[in-house]
C-alpha cells in the first residue's frame, strides 16, 4: 500500500503550513463562518454550529442571512451585518428560534478583492444573562 501522506517537516512550523485550511477550521474550538460576499455560508467550522444548535454540515449553501436575527440596533441583515460588525454584539439565531449574542470578529480575511469573509464569533449571552443586560 502505498502512503499518502507528506513527509513530516523538520520544523513545527512547516507542521502548520501543510495543514488544508479546512481541516484546520474544522479543529479550531473558536466558532468560525465563511461567507461569500453573496451572502452564501461557504462553510461553518463545528464550535459554530453547535453554538447555534445545527447539525454538523448542514449550514453550508445556506443564506447567511437566515442565522442573523433582525436586531434593531441594525439597519440591514445578513452578510453586511456579520462583516462590518467587528468589535460588535449581534444576535443570531439558534436553529430552536431563540437568540443567541455573540461578539464578531473581523474577517481573517481582509482585503478588498476577498470573496469570503471569514468570521470568529464569541458567545456572550450567558454574560449579557448575569450582568442582566438586553444588549
Amino acid at each position: 500500500m502505498h502512503e499518502r501522506r507528506k513527509p513530516r517537516p523538520e520544523e513545527s512550523f512547516g507542521y502548520l503550513e501543510q495543514l488544508p485550511s479546512s481541516v484546520l477550521l474544522r479543529r479550531l474550538s473558536v466558532p468560525m463562518l465563511a461567507v461569500h460576499h453573496d451572502d452564501t455560508v461557504v462553510s461553518a467550522n463545528p464550535a459554530f454550529e453547535e453554538m447555534l444548535g445545527y447539525e454538523p454540515d448542514t449550514l453550508a449553501g445556506t443564506a447567511a442571512r437566515r442565522l442573523v436575527a433582525n436586531d434593531p440596533e441594525f439597519d440591514v441583515v445578513g452578510v453586511d451585518v456579520i462583516r462590518d460588525c467587528a468589535g460588535a454584539v449581534i444576535a443570531l439565531r439558534h436553529s430552536d428560534g431563540s437568540i443567541v449574542k455573540a461578539l464578531v470578529t473581523k474577517s481573517v480575511l481582509a482585503r478588498d478583492d476577498d470573496e469570503v469573509a471569514l468570521i470568529g464569533f464569541h458567545d456572550v449571552t450567558d454574560h449579557l444573562w448575569e450582568l442582566g443586560s438586553d444588549r
